[in-house]
């Protein structure tokens, strides 16, 4: 029988903890953890059964067996005729880019990968005030809040 308290911590992580918006991830994080962060894009039924593609930033850290988290949902698109939404790819690689860069200007040491969670595990959708959707070029940019708690 294996001896569970010598395995490595950040192997496990039997618990998620999700955050609301990415100040508060922010708040909780420990700069000697390296931080996670991937662009996943899924398929799942919308309303009415209708296939929907959800594109979303997560931002993971593993901690003492926890799996602390952010989730920033870019973009929802339907999949019926699905044809690539251009517009919605560039917001949500200009979302990851920003989040990279708020995490980076903090002193992060960021993982470019994703960490599995359980299928029937539901991850909380959150909000972060340190970037805004610039309309006019379709992208995602750090606000100017970002930029003063940056210095």
């Amino acid at each position: 029988m294996q001896n569970f308290a010598s395995v490595n911590d950040s192997i496990l992580a039997p618990f998620y903890i999700g955050y609301d918006s990415l100040e508060d991830f922010l708040e909780h994080a420990n700069l000697k953890a390296p931080v996670y962060v991937s662009l996943v894009s899924l398929d799942d039924q919308g309303p009415h059964g209708v296939p929907i593609r959800y594109s979303d930033v997560r931002v993971f850290q593993i901690r003492n067996a926890l799996a602390h988290y952010w989730l920033f949902r870019v973009q929802a698109a339907t999949t019926v005729g699905y044809a690539p939404d251009t517009k919605g790819v560039k917001a949500a690689f200009s979302a990851l880019e920003s989040v990279k860069d708020i995490l980076q200007s903090r002193g992060f040491s960021i993982v470019p990968a994703t960490v599995a969670v359980p299928r029937d595990l539901r991850l909380m959708r959150a909000s972060t005030g340190l970037m805004r959707f610039d309309k006019s070029q379709g992208e995602f940019r750090p606000t100017s809040s970002y930029e003063e708690k940056a210095l």
